[in-house]
């Protein structure tokens, strides 16, 4: 659908703030899809290329997060952990929107957790603010669940306050420019949602906990089934749809998960008992978790489903790391120096084993248990490209027939536009096409 939208970009048939085509569609990938197009030529080529940039920028700004709540060890474990994702993976490869939200949000927490690392007001901190709210803007731009990721700005603003009242009274004017540049940014869209408000709340109608549809006339009881159903994602069972994941699979195993839930421990602890800007990252990887997660939570159809929850990344590596990097520190509490030296080298040996066996399994995951299984092709419904393939290279001399699960599929309509306006769609499960007499 994206590839459709963008080749009409392309064309130069439209270039509005928001898709309203194949039920809405946010503009921002849409367009660095349609300036992918222009320098590698229109295909899945040119989306997967896209995609998979996206998702190599966002292992390195997981990094750069990382360096930014005050530890180069943190930043390397959490991308070397969000690299060898299985969830970040497929994401990076599909080329569905989504995967560009984390991307996007990435500088506007790298420039509030680098600024509220020492009262003093660094050089450059105006530029760095404006490009923050810049990055705001855009996030509106990435996909339907970043409409969250203002409410995690503002809570970690007040979080900043709290925890260290003059950092935050020092750059008050900055924060103000970020805000505004954040507005300016947003505006056409908020023009345009003004105008069609269904478009906003559209989709998110439809599959929402409290709509009569889903709730059966219990929203408070299917809320509480949708949190369970968004909690277990992380250990016991996964997002089932192949088009983002091995079926099930949840997004931690055994010692990623370990690391995980003590990671939480240790941002709770930050949050509780430490000072200024430890208390300050604690608090906000924990706010980070819980409201990027609401765009699932407050959902009701087919949880898990991780495009919903994409936001979260790549907080939760970034919570693992923290994790590890604090049992990591473990040898520092020896008093004995051979001993501490001793058991520096065990730990050392054995992150790396960890982070080597993460990669392993990864492969696995993707190539042998993604890959192969023909779910992932039903899935992602691959059956429409070897069709237009086909049409590619035989094209049909008479009346042209083809059964779909629906009408008019838009993966021929962009793949095989030459045909597509001749087929005779039908449904081989419910009609029979006869030739004409």
């Amino acid at each position: 659908t994206k590839g459709l939208l963008a080749r009409d970009v392309l064309a130069g048939k439209y270039h509005p703030a928001f898709f309203t085509a194949f039920t809405g569609r946010d503009a921002l990938y849409v367009y660095l899809e349609a300036a992918a197009f222009a320098l590698f030529g229109e295909g899945v080529l040119a989306g997967r290329l896209l995609s998979a940039f996206v998702g190599t920028l966002t292992v390195a700004a997981t990094y750069a997060l990382g360096r930014a709540m005050g530890s180069h060890r943190v930043g390397l474990l959490a991308s070397s952990m969000l690299a060898a994702s299985l969830w970040h993976l497929i994401a990076s490869r599909n080329g569905y929107r989504a995967v560009i939200q984390p991307l996007v949000q990435a500088p506007v927490l790298w420039v509030l957790f680098a600024e509220w690392r020492s009262d003093e007001v660094r050089r450059g901190s105006w530029l760095r603010f404006a490009a923050a709210g810049a990055a705001l803007g855009l996030t509106q731009y990435t996909y339907t669940a970043a409409r969250a990721f203002p409410l995690l700005v503002a809570a970690l603003l007040v979080v900043a306050a709290l925890a260290a009242p003059a950092r935050v009274a020092n750059r008050k004017r900055q924060i103000a420019l970020m805000l505004a540049t954040a507005l300016i940014v947003v505006l056409p869209l908020a023009v345009y949602f003004a105008r069609h408000p269904s478009d906003l709340v559209g989709r998110a109608a439809q599959i929402a906990v409290f709509t009569p549809a889903w709730s059966g006339g219990r929203p408070w009881e299917r809320l509480g089934r949708s949190v369970v159903e968004t909690l277990r994602m992380f250990s016991f069972w996964g997002d089932p749809n192949y088009r983002f994941n091995v079926a099930g699979q949840p997004v931690f195993g055994l010692p990623d998960g370990i690391l995980f839930y003590a990671g939480l421990l240790a941002c709770l602890w930050q949050a509780i008992r430490s000072r200024r800007h430890a208390r300050i990252i604690g608090a906000a990887l924990l706010l980070w978790l819980l409201i990027m997660l609401l765009p699932m939570t407050l959902s009701a159809e087919g949880l898990p489903y991780y495009q919903r929850a994409i936001g979260i990344l790549p907080g939760i590596y970034l919570i693992a790391a923290l994790g590890l990097d604090t049992a990591a520190r473990w040898p520092s509490t020896l008093r004995r120096p051979a001993a501490r030296n001793v058991a520096a080298r065990i730990v050392a040996i054995a992150v790396t084993a960890l982070v080597g066996w993460l990669f392993v399994r990864v492969w696995q995951d993707y190539f042998v248990a993604w890959h192969t299984n023909p779910r992932n092709d039903d899935d992602r419904r691959v059956a429409m490209v070897y069709a237009a393939d086909y049409l590619q290279r035989e094209p049909a001399t008479g009346e042209l027939y083809l059964s779909t699960a629906y009408a008019r599929h838009p993966t021929l309509a962009f793949l095989a536009p030459e045909q597509y306006d001749g087929i005779h769609w039908f449904d081989a499960s419910q009609s029979l096409p006869l030739p004409p007499p």
